[in-house]
């Protein structure tokens, strides 16, 4: 948890680990984060459980991957100068909600819930540093922008 609270580094790769999200002090949590913010309830989060329980370690590596891809492709955004509400950019943020909608069942007020905790989030931010120093706000912009426009 004191990655979520930006008292330490996380690397990429950790950002992404499900041994992370297999040890139950942090999970509990960082659940209870999740909760306290508002983002997902606890009926919310036991059945993402579920569904996590089937994924195999292809399904985790594909994740990862995917994760890595979306940072990158946002970054190379950045470079280009786009702003949140241009449609590469919406399209980027569609994947990423695709991506972790396995993970919880996103609506509009939770994936903006999440973006604005994400805003809050030292750690998140230095997680976005690892792919570009002005990454952090173009994806909190950008996921509130599509909360806001393509989700119910």
């Amino acid at each position: 948890i004191l990655h979520l609270r930006g008292e330490l580094a996380m690397q990429v790769e950790e950002f992404f680990d499900p041994i992370r999200l297999s040890n139950p002090d942090i999970q509990k949590e960082y659940e209870r984060y999740l909760m306290g913010k508002g983002i997902l309830t606890r009926e919310e989060i036991d059945a993402s459980w579920e569904k996590l329980q089937s994924w195999t370690e292809a399904d985790w590596n594909n994740f990862k991957g995917n994760g890595d891809k979306f940072y990158r492709q946002m970054a190379d955004a950045v470079n280009a100068n786009l702003n949140p509400s241009d449609s590469h950019v919406q399209d980027l943020v569609h994947q990423h909600y695709l991506l972790i909608k396995p993970l919880w069942s996103f609506n509009k007020s939770s994936y903006s819930k999440l973006a604005d905790a994400y805003l809050n989030d030292k750690n998140f931010l230095n997680f976005c540093e690892l792919y570009h120093p002005k990454l952090h706000q173009l994806i909190v912009d950008a996921m509130q922008y599509y909360a806001k426009h393509r989700l119910k």
